[in-house]
């Protein structure tokens, strides 16, 4: 057992001069300073590496993509892909002076990218508009609602129906004694620039002919010169088709013959006075 001096030992205290206690609390300030500037220094030094990281790998580009394909890189921030679709077809209208809508899907992507990949903002749009498609308002024309023809817009195409109308008119008619046997009308449709056709293209396979063989009835009058003149046959085609007959046959009214018309693609009637 322990005696009482060393009893009264343990509970004794060693005694600290003021001096000695503002010692004592200057050093622990001080050893808290130096953790608090410790950590500030780490903190700043991976602030930094963050930076760094973020400048190296980070993504500070951003790809304009055409559907899946990669147009070009344009700065973080610099545009969006409304802005860039808005633009391009703002340039196109105004340049084919008719609407247009763009076909393919923008997107941008973001990236990490050297400065000498990225290009401004401007010069995006001009690379946009090279490769991007697009669809043109057009007109279009449809025969019992088939379209058959593009032409550049809807005024060149009801023109062109218009001036067939025209090739069959005769003195003291107008456009509006004749019609279309077929149910002909015009739209302005967006369609792939690649379909419009050339006036002159169109005017030419909408009047087109191809042979068509028909049974004739003889009427009074008729001489086989007659018929086959009718119908754009020479003597010898009308002779061909109609073997049983040559230059001395004489014509009977109410026979039936065998003849050839040319029938346009876009067949015309006459429907009299439009009054």
């Amino acid at each position: 057992m322990r005696s009482n001096k060393e009893k009264n030992n343990i509970h004794k205290r060693p005694y600290a001069s003021p001096s000695q206690r503002r010692l004592v609390m200057r050093r622990k300030r001080e050893r808290k300073a130096k953790r608090v500037r410790i950590i500030t220094v780490l903190v700043i030094i991976l602030l930094l590496i963050l930076a760094v990281v973020n400048i190296v790998f980070g993504k500070n580009a951003l790809n304009v993509k055409l559907n899946d394909t990669v147009v070009c890189t344009v700065p973080k921030g610099s545009v969006t892909a409304e802005d860039l679709k808005n633009t391009v077809q703002a340039i196109m209208i105004k340049e084919l002076e008719t609407k247009i809508e763009i076909k393919d899907n923008i997107t941008l992507e973001p990236v990490h990218a050297s400065r000498k990949k990225i290009v401004t903002a401007e010069y995006a749009v001009t690379q946009v508009k090279k490769a991007v498609s697009y669809n043109i308002e057009a007109g279009v024309i449809r025969v019992n609602g088939d379209k058959v023809l593009v032409l550049k817009n809807k005024d060149l195409a009801d023109k062109l129906l218009n001036d067939i109308l025209k090739s069959y008119i005769k003195n003291g008619q107008t456009v509006s004694n004749y019609k279309f046997k077929l149910h002909v009308q015009t739209s302005a449709e967006f369609v792939d620039s690649q379909d419009i056709t050339s006036y002159d293209e169109a005017y030419k396979k909408l009047t087109q002919t191809t042979a068509k063989k028909l049974k004739y009835t003889v009427k009074s009058g008729d001489t086989v010169y007659g018929i086959a003149s009718k119908y754009s046959m020479s003597l010898a085609e009308f002779f061909t088709a109609n073997p049983e007959l040559d230059e001395k046959s004489v014509l009977h009214i109410g026979d039936s013959l065998n003849v050839t018309d040319q029938i346009p693609f876009l067949e015309v009637e006459y429907i009299g006075s439009a009054e």
